[in-house]
């Protein structure tokens, strides 16, 4: 079986050629530090309460696009105040439907406004 051409690299500037989008020097690197999910707390418990959320009427669109004007399509239930800063896990209260660009920009913003260092929390127990 022939294998899948290699082609250029999405780095700007970069012709190298490589697989999966990507030359050697360029290629992201995994995180070896992160924790699964499963240690993170994200469970069968978590995921059917997550889809159950998500399948809400009022939870189609997302919160933070919603609030701009925009109406762009929820994809993720999303802890407000994040589990390792203190925030409740399976609760409606503490989650809000997001769009994945969004979800991305706050767990960011998560990191600066909590102070989390490198990974504060190791293992979520609920």
């Amino acid at each position: 079986m022939p294998y899948r051409p290699k082609t250029t690299c999405q780095h700007i500037g970069c012709t190298a050629l490589g697989t999966g989008g990507w030359c050697e020097r360029h290629r992201p690197k995994p995180i070896d530090n992160r924790p699964t999910a499963r240690e993170r707390g994200y469970d069968w418990k978590w995921y059917r309460f997550a889809h159950r959320f998500m399948c809400r009427p009022e939870n189609r669109w997302c919160a933070r696009c919603k609030e701009q004007g925009r109406h762009v399509r929820a994809e993720v239930a999303d802890h407000v105040v994040p589990v390792w800063a203190g925030g409740a896990h399976c609760d409606a209260e503490n989650t809000q439907p997001l769009c994945r660009s969004c979800n991305r920009l706050k767990g960011i913003e998560d990191e600066k406004r909590y102070e989390r260092t490198e990974r504060a929390v190791e293992h979520v127990n609920i």
